[in-house]
């Protein structure tokens, strides 16, 4: 049997530890909470969430994934971009988790009653670019950020000044699937995130690794996005469940880890890194 950790970010956030190394956020109004992400769909998540709010609860999808959008069943309201609702790959998800959740350190403590049923995303509802989510003396705005997948969005926590990147920007940023948008369009997306957000954040949080991100980290991105187009990246071959790519810079993960485990940081001590098709640049 699986079980989830939590941690208080701040009063409003509280971050949440699942299984399969995901983290998801608590967000907590005086009305309203709002979830965002719904992990890989093992768990009693629902469970979990109601021993931290008792408020009427939605979840806020920051992409399609398996690892971010499994758990939605448990959930009667779920919001998720259009054009991620509609590239949800249904027919190889619970496989794909299941792949997923293999590499996981908790993947031995998995019990076949422990996973949720696949849920039908035609149900899901609509987020739209720069909607604003009200909780009662927090809100949040959703911000449209492709990359990852087409449909990626991330969510500005206003009061907080806190903004969640779900994959969309980090230490280990993956734009090396075909569906995946091009570097050039990422570079493109990220910019108009940077300047959306200019002044009004003092706080990123990435769903994976426990690691706190530079406030400069889209500036970052932007200049490594330059370096890949120049060539002038590390160019580090890499593999994950079946797609090839190329890393940007030399950090640690697997065989290639200083301290054992990957951690994915960079050698360089930068922070921001993208794993990249050198046939979609």
């Amino acid at each position: 049997m699986v079980t989830f950790h939590s941690e208080k970010i701040s009063a409003k956030i509280t971050r949440i530890y699942a299984p399969g190394g995901e983290q998801m956020y608590l967000i907590e109004g005086t009305e309203k909470a709002a979830l965002i992400d719904s992990g890989s769909g093992v768990g009693d998540l629902r469970a979990f969430v109601k021993t931290l709010t008792d408020r009427p609860l939605m979840v806020l999808l920051t992409h399609n994934h398996i690892d971010h959008a499994m758990g939605t069943a448990q959930f009667e309201t779920v919001y998720i971009s259009t054009v991620d609702k509609n590239h949800f790959d249904l027919d190889d998800a619970d496989r794909d988790r299941r792949k997923y959740l293999s590499f996981s350190k908790e993947s031995a403590r998995i019990e076949e009653s422990d996973y949720i049923a696949v849920d039908d995303p035609n149900r899901f509802l609509v987020i739209h670019d720069g909607e604003t989510f009200n909780l009662g003396g927090c809100s949040i705005t959703a911000l449209s950020y492709g990359g990852h997948t087409a449909g990626s969005m991330v969510f500005l926590v206003n009061e907080e000044r806190t903004l969640l990147l779900g994959d969309a920007a980090g230490n280990f940023t993956m734009l090396q699937n075909a569906t995946c948008l091009t570097l050039e369009m990422y570079k493109k997306h990220t910019a108009e995130v940077a300047n959306r957000i200019k002044g009004k954040t003092d706080r990123l949080l990435l769903s994976h690794d426990r690691v706190t991100p530079p406030n400069n980290l889209l500036e970052e991105m932007m200049e490594l996005c330059d370096e890949i187009q120049e060539s002038k990246d590390d160019k580090v071959p890499y593999n994950f469940m079946g797609t090839d790519g190329l890393i940007a810079k030399r950090c640690g993960y697997g065989k290639n880890c200083r301290y054992g485990e990957s951690d994915h940081m960079r050698y360089d001590g930068g922070f921001g890194n993208i794993i990249y098709n050198p046939r979609q640049i």
